[in-house]
């Protein structure tokens, strides 16, 4: 390699990695926020089950970013999405019979 190979190549590397650093960042600055909203809603008293309700909205907000950006599941392919959908839906189920449960009860 020339020397004006190499230093094209390093500087495509520098840009690339910024571009990803400037992401990292932004989502940081976003799980920052939604924390603190979080948090913001957890003082505010709107009831039990509303408080859970939201807590869980924003905290599951929060769980597609990091999955999204820091484990990269946005540039996986199609297989990954499925695997993924399978399990929220299995998830999703296993909340619901728990609620289901939970205002299922036997009055003595």
């Amino acid at each position: 390699m020339h020397a004006k190979e190499v230093a094209m190549s390093d500087t495509t590397d520098l840009t690339h990695f910024k571009k990803h650093v400037n992401v990292c960042i932004g989502v940081f600055i976003a799980l920052l926020v939604f924390t603190v909203i979080t948090v913001a809603v957890a003082q505010i008293d709107m009831g039990k089950s509303q408080n859970i309700t939201i807590a869980l909205i924003i905290a599951t907000f929060k769980a597609s970013l990091v999955a999204a950006y820091f484990m990269h599941l946005n540039a996986e392919k199609k297989t990954i999405f499925r695997v993924l959908f399978i399990t929220f839906i299995f998830f999703a189920a296993l909340l619901f019979i728990t609620l289901g449960a939970f205002y299922d009860y036997i009055k003595l």
